[in-house]
């Protein structure tokens, strides 16, 4: 919708409005008049009180579809909308104009300066030939009833019959209709200079910058109050920032508290076991004595029963460490295939009395070092052994193998699995296996004794020394462990700008 559009849009409603509410007043004025009474005012008046008003009324019944169609055509504004609005506006002038007219029973010069009014309208709703259209028009109405009151009468609707023949009602109607043609022509003519458009625009901007200036007012009240809301919780932000912080100190207070207690607990309960321990590897070797069979069976299961605590014990004190990443290990170069031989060394006893055939499988080639921490990597693969050997039934099979097909790549490392034909593990289960404190369901079915941290601690360490560490598994036919470790561990940015600052410097004569 242009902006004339809008402009005749608004100019149509305001138009509505006025007429309504002159129609309003004249309804309260005759029903005053009517009330009181004419003689009472001492006022002459020919007109019908009663019969005007209905008249009124029935103009303002057909103005009210009108301001309702208003409504419609800003949802759905279109041109001819507009220009069938602006036509229903004219006609309902003329015909409220002749309305009064016929009931007057003869045009005076006020009934006919109220055709005026719709001339003025169609300067404004319609272009230049609209104004010209509608004078002839009220010219035509006004000498039609001059005529017939010239014809049939005095006075038409009141008192109709035969008069004497005046040529002062044709002179009258006709000089009318001269005066409409001219307020037409000058209207339409200096319409650029009144230029109602252009008031009707500035009057929009106005009212626009208002509307902007108000929201804009709005927007800072809204703006200040978000501010002192945000100031507010930006206040209880700090609080419980400081408290968490004084919370993490607090817990930081209690984690030492629990690592020393932790500490000094299995430093004291490792001594004493490990005393038991060989007692019983003493017993069952018959090096105090020889013993039956009944004997060596329950001294067996002591052992075992000690192992397994030595086991919980080392775990604990190893979990508390995990957290470390890169510090508290002590690498060193360690031949990988005498450690493990070691520590199959220890499960002689658990692999004797299951009848579990242990089987070493090492390459052909001599296996370079491995740069480790020995004591961290025998706990690891105690662990792996240990879980093959503990869930799988008698008269099974472990396999033990180390692999250098990594070596000539191009991260130079070795790899170690560990085989089994034990319980497995469920699939649905499977992801969860690394997870602290986690067991399967089938293995706690086996053997209801265990943590559940052992493999998380196994798979921090080999991390830490930069390895990997997988498994694969079938559930009821046996698992197998794979872990790799680099035959050297990468050098950290630290240790090479240490290097670099000791490293001597030599000239290009190869001097020092």
């Amino acid at each position: 919708m242009t902006e004339l559009d809008k402009f005749r849009l608004v100019s149509n409603k305001r138009f509505i409005i006025a007429r309504l509410l002159f129609l309003l007043v004249g309804i309260l004025v005759l029903g005053f008049l009517a009330t009181v009474g004419v003689e009472t005012l001492n006022l002459s008046l020919d007109l019908p009180t009663g019969f005007l008003m209905l008249f009124f009324v029935v103009i303002i019944i057909l103005n009210l579809p009108l301001y309702f169609l208003i409504s419609y055509i800003q949802l759905k504004p279109s041109r001819w909308k507009i220009f069938t609005l602006s036509y229903l506006q004219i006609i309902i002038d003329l015909i409220s104009v002749t309305g009064l007219i016929f009931i007057s029973g003869q045009p005076g010069p006020i009934s006919a300066s109220f055709f005026l009014i719709p001339i003025v309208e169609a300067v404004v709703l319609f272009d230049f030939l609209g104004p010209f259209i509608i004078a002839l028009l009220s010219g035509f109405i006004l000498n039609f009833f001059s005529f017939s009151v010239f014809t049939f009468g005095d006075n038409l609707f009141l008192n109709p019959g035969p008069v004497d023949i005046e040529a002062n009602d044709v002179l009258f109607s006709a000089s009318y209709s001269v005066v409409y043609l001219l307020v037409a022509v000058f209207l339409s003519f200096n319409y650029q200079f009144v230029r109602p458009l252009k008031i009707f625009q500035l009057y929009e901007k106005t009212a626009n910058r208002q509307t902007n200036t108000s929201e804009q007012n709005q927007d800072t009240v809204w703006a200040n109050s978000m501010n002192k809301k945000m100031e507010t919780l930006n206040r209880l932000l700090y609080s419980k920032e400081l408290e968490l912080k004084l919370a993490k100190q607090q817990l930081a207070k209690l984690e030492q508290a629990k690592s020393k207690f932790i500490a000094v607990t299995t430093h004291q309960l490792r001594t004493p076991l490990s005393a038991i321990k060989w007692t019983f590897n003493m017993m069952i070797g018959q090096q105090l004595g020889p013993i039956n069979d009944d004997q060596k069976t329950f001294l067996e299961k002591g052992y075992e029963g000690t192992q397994r605590m030595i086991s919980i014990v080392n775990n604990l004190l190893n979990l508390d460490h995990v957290g470390v990443r890169e510090g508290g290990l002590n690498f060193t170069d360690i031949k990988i295939d005498d450690l493990i031989e070691n520590i199959v060394f220890e499960f002689e006893n658990q692999l004797e009395s299951k009848n579990i055939n242990l089987t070493i499988k090492k390459p052909e080639r001599e296996i370079p070092l491995i740069e480790a921490d020995p004591s961290q990597i025998r706990m690891v693969i105690e662990n792996f052994l240990d879980n093959s050997i503990k869930y799988t039934p008698k008269d099974g099979l472990v396999t033990l193998q180390i692999k250098d097909a990594r070596i000539n790549s191009v991260q130079e490392s070795l790899e170690i699995s560990i085989q089994d034909s034990g319980i497995g593990i469920p699939e649905i289960e499977q992801k969860k296996i690394f997870s602290k404190f986690f067991r399967a369901s089938n293995a706690v079915a086996h053997e209801p004794d265990g943590t559940g941290i052992g493999l998380f601690i196994a798979k921090d360490i080999i991390e830490r020394h930069h390895g990997t560490v997988w498994f694969e598994s079938i559930e009821g036919k046996g698992t197998t462990f794979h872990l790799t470790l680099p035959l050297r561990q990468p050098i950290s940015k630290a240790e090479e700008i240490e290097e670099e600052a000791v490293a001597p410097n030599f000239d290009l004569s190869g001097n020092k």
